[in-house]
């Protein structure tokens, strides 16, 4: 890995790392966290961002776990953040993942994947596997992630008429999005509130997520549809040595269903939980993000991978 360069020195107690790491397509971002609190007792939480995402929206996140002991790490994906290549189909992404971790080589990681990250890391296990890195993989967390099931039935909720008096202006969003691309179909507060978040989120909060748009490729989105016709087989994360996973369902997800994540869940072999009152852009939103931290650490705790220092052995 490149020198550790700061791009945040007046951070308070949290140190943040731009690093890049050379991809099948060019230089890979990648964004480390950690404090003076830094536990090496604790394993590494890989956020592994998903469609219109990028390793810099994991600021808040890093701001919750570092100070807890964890360090964190954040990946941006080929044509986003500042990373380098593109892909029009979307394909191919585990082989960003895959040497991005290999290179970092923590021994002990828990990928946090969400929305269509899940497809990278699930392409990514069984070439990992035949290496041996997955010994170093010790949980999976799938947060609102893309359907097994795809996301067609997605889209005949996105069009459905209702009586919010949108749906002229969410089938013209979806008409233009044919010849302009998602990213355009995605930079408004109609379709932010109704793919990513809620109609009860705050317009702060829908601001900021748009801030955070970054580029998809469109055939990702094609490919997704393309699932609920051809589903994948089960194939469990155990299969690849992973000893752990969960999968947490968004409530309010417009996107997928609570049947359709107990599937995504079976198929991959993960425990099921949902989230009640919250949204699918789980860091972004105030009360589902409350929520997500703290069902990952519970159940980092059940799992034996997390546990809190006494304050009083803090102190010194």
């Amino acid at each position: 890995m490149e020198q550790n360069k700061p791009i945040d020195s007046c951070a308070g107690d949290l140190r943040l790392c731009h690093d890049s790491v050379k991809g099948p397509k060019g230089m890979l971002e990648i964004i480390s966290g950690t404090t003076e609190k830094s536990r090496e007792d604790l394993p590494v939480l890989f956020f592994v961002p998903g469609w219109w995402g990028s390793a810099s929206d994991y600021r808040s996140v890093f701001d919750f776990f570092c100070p807890l002991g964890f360090t964190c790490r954040a990946l941006s994906f080929r044509g986003t953040g500042v990373s380098e290549g593109s892909s029009f189909w979307g394909q191919g992404f585990e082989h960003d993942l895959i040497p991005v971790l290999k290179h970092i080589d923590d021994p002990r990681t828990v990928l946090v994947a969400h929305s269509g990250a899940i497809d990278p890391v699930r392409n990514a296990l069984p070439i990992l596997h035949r290496s041996g890195f997955t010994s170093q993989i010790e949980a999976i967390i799938l947060i609102s992630p893309l359907a097994r099931s795809g996301a067609f039935p997605a889209l005949l909720r996105f069009l459905k008429p209702d009586s919010s008096g949108t749906t002229i202006r969410r089938w013209t969003r979806f008409l233009g999005s044919n010849a302009l691309g998602l990213t355009w179909f995605m930079r408004n507060s109609l379709a932010i509130r109704r793919v990513l978040l809620s109609d009860y989120c705050s317009e702060e909060c829908v601001s900021r997520v748009l801030s955070q748009v970054d580029n998809c490729p469109f055939g990702r989105y094609v490919l997704g549809l393309a699932r609920t016709f051809w589903p994948y087989p089960d194939q469990p994360f155990s299969n690849f040595g992973v000893r752990h996973s969960l999968l947490i369902h968004t409530d309010l997800d417009r996107n997928f269903s609570r049947a359709q994540q107990k599937d995504t869940a079976k198929a991959v072999g993960a425990e099921f939980v949902c989230l009640e009152k919250t949204c699918h852009q789980w860091f972004a939103e105030p009360y589902t993000f409350k929520l997500s931290r703290e069902q990952i650490l519970s159940w980092l705790t059940e799992k034996g991978l997390f546990q809190p220092r006494p304050a009083l052995e803090e102190a010194f």
